[in-house]
């Protein structure tokens, strides 16, 4: 009886092979799988759960994909007009009806102009969950009127808005808003992170990507009802002007808070970061009910001083509030920059969605845990790495040439005995 190879993949229940490709990106599953067999064609053209990220798509894919794809089996849309998918959006518009997007949960418009007005009535329409939006220019026509319709949508819970803050303040909010994750890409002051924040109050976690801090003082708390931002139990601040004294008033306005992210991602942190004992009582003062605490924080001191050390900065966070009450595993690194000695703090897993490792010269001189075990798994969650690939490639090159040579000499030698039992 001949032997024949069986996919255990097709013994599985159709729900659950869709459930497979929930964690698979779209063009591996329209332009390979299913072309693998006829019943795997069939599986691909019922699963209605499809994620169309066209961020990193060719353009000639979108076109053959609006001829595969029921847009009524997408529920998540990514298009953008960054250079290089210039034109993207108005491509889309001319291959796609939007309003046969029925299904659609989540919308993300990348420098959109005024091809936002396509969208518009169909996202209110639609039961958008999530609403990411990235505007180039922001004199477009009623862009505060078409802002403010979206976000009415009452299924909408999740906005992400990069734009001039002056947009945020004229937008009408609708009465008990329902959103409940608000993410502000753009640099944006504190008052009108206020104005925004008494519109929503349902909502959980709020996103800053660049907060200024001008406008935070210790004096109006006592004008404000903190009691309303009970419901935000997740902060996440990333500016280049991080302050100890600011970020512990604003953390007066939230004290529900489980999770809590400080990233410092340019210039040099204010130097009261790196006391453990200051940021353990702020925690136990300010956020008794914090569960999670993400931070990276740069700081530096002259060359050969002994200001600063890494075994310094470390002994302050191996107390028993940081070790056994919270569990919190804390990492210093100090590295040397012409006459001065970096120092970066930070929390493990790492929370920068970040790095440049493209700078050769710069070497990590010496690092410490605050944990006394050695087994300690230290990870990095990043969505973005940059590095040098010169001389990796060149030790790339060079194995290959060297593999290439030892084939061709194994080739050689093969051929050499074949000849020789033909000659025989």
């Amino acid at each position: 009886m001949p032997w024949k190879n069986k996919s255990y993949l097709l013994t599985l229940p159709i729900e659950l092979i869709h459930r497979i490709f929930d964690h698979i990106d779209a063009e591996t599953i329209i332009f390979v799988i299913r072309h693998v067999c006829k019943q795997l064609y069939s599986i691909t053209n019922i699963y209605d759960r499809y994620d169309l990220d066209f961020r990193y798509m060719f353009r000639s894919d979108l076109t053959l994909i609006a001829r595969i794809i029921n847009p009524k089996n997408v529920t998540s849309l990514t298009l953008s007009n960054a250079i290089h998918t210039s034109d993207q959006i108005n491509l889309f518009i001319s291959q796609f009806h939007i309003e046969q997007f029925i299904r659609l949960h989540s919308l993300t418009l990348i420098n959109v102009e005024k091809e936002l007005d396509e969208f518009q009535t169909h996202i209110v329409q639609c039961p958008l969950r999530k609403f990411s939006i990235s505007l180039t220019f922001d004199d477009i026509m009623n862009l505060q009127e078409l802002l403010s319709s979206i976000i009415s949508n009452s299924y909408l819970r999740q906005f992400e808005f990069s734009a001039s803050s002056w947009l945020l303040e004229g937008i009408e909010w609708p009465i008990d808003c329902r959103l409940e994750h608000l993410t502000i890409f753009h640099r944006c002051s504190w008052n009108t992170i206020k104005l925004v924040l008494s519109h929503l109050p349902h909502l959980r976690t709020l996103v800053m990507k660049d907060v200024k801090w001008y406008d935070l003082d210790k004096t109006i708390i006592t004008n404000f009802d903190t009691t309303q931002f009970n419901c935000l139990s997740s902060l996440f601040l990333k500016s280049s002007e991080l302050k100890f004294n600011n970020v512990e008033v604003l953390l007066s306005f939230f004290p529900r808070l489980e999770h809590l992210q400080l990233i410092n991602h340019e210039g040099y942190s204010d130097p009261l970061f790196f006391d453990g004992s200051r940021l353990e009582n702020l925690i136990e003062t300010k956020l008794p009910l914090l569960k999670k605490f993400d931070f990276w924080f740069s700081n530096y001191a002259q060359y050969n001083s002994d200001e600063i050390t890494v075994e310094t900065v470390i002994a302050t966070f191996r107390t028993l509030f940081w070790l056994e009450v919270k569990h919190w595993i804390v990492k210093c690194d100090s590295e040397y920059k012409e006459n001065l000695e970096v120092f970066y703090l930070y929390s493990i897993p790492n929370c920068r969605d970040d790095f440049d490792y493209s700078h050769q010269q710069i070497k990590i001189q010496c690092s410490a845990l605050n944990t006394t075990d050695n087994n300690t798994i230290v990870t990095v969650n990043a969505n973005q790495l940059s590095i040098d690939l010169n001389e990796m490639m060149i030790q790339t090159i060079q194995r290959k040439v060297r593999l290439i040579l030892y084939f061709q000499a194994q080739l050689l030698l093969v051929r050499h005995i074949i000849l020789r039992q033909n000659y025989r």
